[in-house]
Order: C-alpha cells, then structure tokens, then sequence
C-alpha cells in the first residue's frame, strides 16, 4: 500500500522531472526531507508493485534513470 506522502511524492515527480534549486526547495518545505531522503524514496517506491500499478510513466522513468546509472558505473 502507498502512503499520502507516497503518493504525493510520486505525483510531484511526474510533474516535475528535472532536477533544479525549485524543486529541492519544494521538495524541503512541502515534504519536509531532503533531497537525498527523496530520491531514496523514489528509488524504493520504483520497486513496488502499487508504485508501478498507480504510476506506471513515472515508475519506468525512475527505473530507466537507475539502470543508466549502474551502467556508468562500471
């Protein structure tokens, strides 16, 4: 099951994609965590099934942006 905050965050980043000082800011005061804390969330909301039911565009984006990630690491 997917929290408020969950749900929320989710919807935020299918709204706004891009990493800029607006959204950490939005992230600080509307959240309540940090940029870190939302990215973390983000990358564990990406591997829950409800995520991925509710947010399907968002859920694969997140995904994509991970593996790209990886990638590069090695």
């Amino acid at each position: 099951m997917l929290s408020e905050l969950d749900r929320a965050v989710l919807a935020f980043e299918e709204r706004h994609p891009a990493h800029t000082p607006a959204k950490v800011t939005y992230m600080r005061d509307t959240f309540a965590i940090s940029p870190a804390r939302y990215y973390q969330r983000l990358v564990r909301l990406a591997s829950n099934p409800r995520a991925v039911a509710e947010y399907p565009q968002t859920v694969k984006r997140i995904h994509r942006l991970l593996m790209k990630r990886l990638q590069a690491r090695h």
